[in-house]
Parts: structure tokens; C-alpha cells; sequence
């Protein structure tokens, strides 16, 4: 069994737990190991800690990172791409020449929310 631990090649998690198990993980900080879990080795050999945190992580730390920020505005998106694809509030807009079908207030939606995104 000892030899799992090793090939997992996780650091701080790389021995057995100790007997007999708890509940409760008896090592410091256990949950922060969720977001280390790859490991990367250079060319040299020498290991290197990638971070991989995953949105749910972040909402358990309270930690508001860019990735976290931006999911009601991708949410948003794909609800108003959803609304046209489907054909909600068909109407037409003309504008440079192009025919648009979609009503100006919805256009105007669809432009500020796609520029939304670039923030």
C-alpha cells in the first residue's frame, strides 16, 4: 500500500494515514491539498506545485477571484444567447447596411452584455 502513496505523487500526501482512521484528518491545513494536486517536474527533475483551483474551492474560502467574478456574466450570456436563439422578441434592427433579427432594446442588451465580458 505504501507504494500508492508514492506513485500519487501529491505533496504532503505521499505516506499513509495512520491507523486507527478518524473522521476528522488529523494533518494541518488537509483541505488545501484539494486545489494541489498536480504535480510538474521541470527539466531538471526538480518538482514544481501547480495550483488548481476549481470554482467551488474559491466560494469555500470566500476567495473572489477573476474566475469566480465572471460566472454571472457568463451566465448571463448564455441566458441572452439562449432568448435569441430561440426567437424571443423577434423583431428587426437595420443598422450599417445589416439586417439584425433582433429588436433594438434586445440588441442594446446583447452589446452591453458582450461588452461586459471584456471586463
Amino acid at each position: 500500500m505504501r507504494n500508492f502513496w508514492t506513485w500519487l505523487d501529491i505533496s504532503e500526501l505521499n505516506r499513509m494515514p495512520a491507523q486507527p482512521f478518524a473522521w476528522t484528518p488529523d494533518r494541518f491545513w488537509w483541505w488545501w491539498r484539494a486545489s494541489r494536486v498536480i504535480s510538474d517536474y521541470d527539466l531538471a527533475g526538480q518538482g514544481r506545485e501547480v495550483i488548481d483551483e476549481f470554482p467551488f474551492f474559491s466560494f469555500l474560502h470566500a476567495d473572489l477571484h477573476p474566475h469566480v467574478l465572471a460566472i454571472p456574466f457568463i451566465l448571463l450570456t448564455v441566458a441572452l444567447a439562449l432568448n435569441i436563439f430561440l426567437g424571443g422578441r423577434v423583431a428587426e434592427t437595420r443598422m450599417y447596411g445589416l439586417r439584425f433579427r433582433i429588436d433594438p432594446s434586445g440588441f442594446l442588451a446583447a452589446a452591453l452584455v458582450l461588452g461586459g465580458l471584456a471586463l
